[in-house]
């Protein structure tokens, strides 16, 4: 199975609000979206009813079937308007829109240098 990547080099299928999206069980994807309104709340103060957030299926989506907090991520913002496939392929990489997002999220710098790497990019 291949993972679904997202913009910035965020692993969609490790993603609560994603999985929420493919979960079927009613009773489970309720429980997701509650821990995902608990988690914005605890990390970001951000504060959403587990009802408020809709299904996601990746940042590069159409919007209508994306994360509302997503849609105006920077990095996403950037990435669409540069018309590029991943921060991966674009000119610029990495950029400092990128410097903070791989300091929390390590992996995504891996999978974006992989991406790279695969592509014949430097």
């Amino acid at each position: 199975m291949t993972t679904k990547v997202a913009y910035c080099g965020l692993a969609c299928d490790g993603c609560p609000i994603y999985l929420a999206t493919q979960e079927s069980d009613l009773t489970r994807k309720h429980a997701i979206r509650e821990s995902v309104a608990q988690q914005l709340y605890e990390y970001y103060k951000i504060l959403m009813q587990p009802e408020d957030i809709n299904d996601c299926y990746g940042c590069q989506a159409n919007t209508t079937k994306m994360f509302t907090g997503c849609i105006e991520c920077i990095i996403r913002v950037c990435a669409v308007g540069k018309k590029v496939e991943s921060c991966a392929s674009c000119s610029e990489y990495p950029c400092d829109n990128l410097t903070d997002h791989f300091s929390k999220y390590p992996m995504a710098k891996t999978r974006l240098d992989n991406l790279r790497e695969q592509s014949g990019q430097q």
